[in-house]
């Protein structure tokens, strides 16, 4: 994907990591600032990069929902994101069962972005949260042909240490 690659190359530019992090907003489905919301038995296939997207939210529960395709099954930001469960979800990120594994070099999708042919929108996960507050749950789910599966990212030098807490995964 350009997209993905061009990300990727100016996030290592300014010396972070070639991901694609400021593409998870772009989403099937965003939920922002709001609170008590389930999300239950939905069919998200092709969405990219992003199925659903959590943005400063509060006990919000995500089950049952049958997920194909996209970087980032689920995304979660924002230090008021709290409270979160995912429970009996299926994520297939790579529906061919062998692009993924057979057809492409980690390098590609992993290692340094000035490799030709780069996959970089593979580089994702089931579940991505970046300076969440925590208090999450994720039970039951079925990942599969997928690059990643539960990611959480704080800043090396975040003046909140207390964030990404209280994450139980079963």
């Amino acid at each position: 994907n350009p997209v993905a690659q061009s990300l990727a190359e100016a996030a290592q530019i300014n010396r972070g990591f070639p991901g694609m992090k400021s593409m998870m907003p772009q989403a099937q489905l965003v939920l922002d600032t709001c609170s008590y919301v389930r999300v239950e038995n939905l069919a998200v296939q092709g969405a990219w990069p992003t199925g659903i997207f959590i943005d400063n939210c509060q006990h919000i529960e995500i089950r049952k929902l049958q997920m194909q395709e996209g970087t980032y099954a689920i995304a979660a930001y924002g230090e008021l994101t709290r409270n979160l469960s995912v429970l009996g979800c299926v994520w297939v990120q790579d529906p061919t069962e062998v692009t993924l594994w057979k057809r492409i070099d980690w390098e590609r999708v992993h290692g340094d972005i000035a490799l030709p042919g780069d996959w970089r929108a593979f580089d994702g996960d089931f579940f991505r949260a970046y300076r969440i507050a925590g208090d999450v749950l994720i039970r039951g789910n079925r990942v599969s042909h997928a690059f990643n599966g539960v990611h959480l990212f704080n800043r090396e030098d975040d003046p909140l240490p207390t964030l990404a807490r209280h994450v139980v995964i079963r």
